[in-house]
């Protein structure tokens, strides 16, 4: 076991070090991380496999497809599940597993551009905002974020309204999913 010697370096023994010397340092450092956080977070390490799962799949589409996802069939419409076509076919006679695969490029492109975007501007939004004001909210961002909550059913507003940005009600608390639940609670 490492110890901490006066000057407060650590202490290795010799065993340790030599164990260290064979593994590589994914075995000795990145293996055990993973392990901890598939343990302690089982929902996050199954969300990252799925993510993982559709990036590798985006990746090696060429390679998965099995057939052209732009190739027109007539023959081949509205075929049920079968063992050439494991989704079965749509109305122009195209195979949906190629084009399932196919999609996770363009979905994967649009939720890290979506991402990217949101997290920039709202880095630049508050980074203005507190050096114009010296720490007090910018009208400006408030009125944005009314604009934001005003606009019904859509992702921000809904959003805003189940978050940080949620009115709140006489007593205090955030009402956490409809204002139809709480009518304590002031719009």
């Amino acid at each position: 076991m490492a110890g901490a010697t006066h000057d407060g370096q650590l202490a290795i023994t010799t065993q340790e070090l030599q164990a260290m010397a064979g593994k590589s340092w994914v075995a000795a450092h990145a293996w055990p991380a993973i392990r901890k956080f598939i343990v302690t977070k089982p929902l996050g390490a199954i969300g990252g496999a799925v993510i993982l799962l559709m990036v590798l799949t985006a990746i090696f589409a060429d390679v998965l497809a099995p057939y052209d996802p732009y190739e027109i069939s007539q023959l081949l419409q509205f075929k049920p599940p079968s063992l050439s076509h494991w989704l079965g076919t749509d109305e122009f006679g195209r195979d949906l597993l190629t084009r399932l695969i196919y999609g996770a490029r363009i979905a994967l492109f649009i939720g890290l551009t979506a991402a990217f975007v949101g997290a920039t501007a709202g880095a630049v939004l508050g980074v203005i905002s507190a050096y114009w004001r010296q720490g007090r909210p910018d009208p400006a961002a408030r009125h944005g974020r009314d604009a934001g909550l005003s606009v019904a059913d859509s992702g921000i507003g809904h959003r805003q309204r189940l978050g940080s940005f949620a009115p709140k009600c006489r007593d205090g608390d955030r009402y956490p999913h409809h204002p139809a639940h709480y009518p304590h609670c002031a719009l």
